[in-house]
């Protein structure tokens, strides 16, 4: 069974965004808008419709440890499915935050790179 969400909100993206079925939906929370470092939590979603909601919360967290009081938060839709690879097809968010503990209407909005 999966602990209670943190954060909650989803993700939206204009009309003409197109992903293959090997697409991933990463969302993810970092300590700092700078980013950097290992992020604190990380979710994986299968990309459906958009808007698409996300929840964050203790059992995405990376390294374990206690939640911050504030995080920072970015989505990718990464085309190949590959979290460790980048490339120009995919969509990114902006960083947005803070987003505290609690907080269940944080919007990110995916655009082209």
């Amino acid at each position: 069974e999966k602990p209670p969400a943190i954060i909650q909100g989803e993700i939206h993206a204009p009309d003409n965004v197109k992903h293959p079925l090997k697409a991933v939906l990463f969302v993810i929370a970092r300590r700092a808008k700078e980013g950097g470092g290992p992020p604190v939590a990380v979710v994986r979603l299968k990309p459906k419709a958009f808007p698409q909601r996300f929840e964050l919360g203790k059992g995405d967290m990376v390294m374990g440890g206690n939640w911050p009081e504030e995080v920072w938060l970015e989505a990718r839709l990464d085309m190949d499915g590959n979290a460790m690879t980048k490339s120009k097809d995919d969509w990114t968010t902006s960083m947005v935050g803070p987003a505290s503990q609690g907080a269940k209407d944080v919007s990110l909005i995916l655009a082209a790179q």
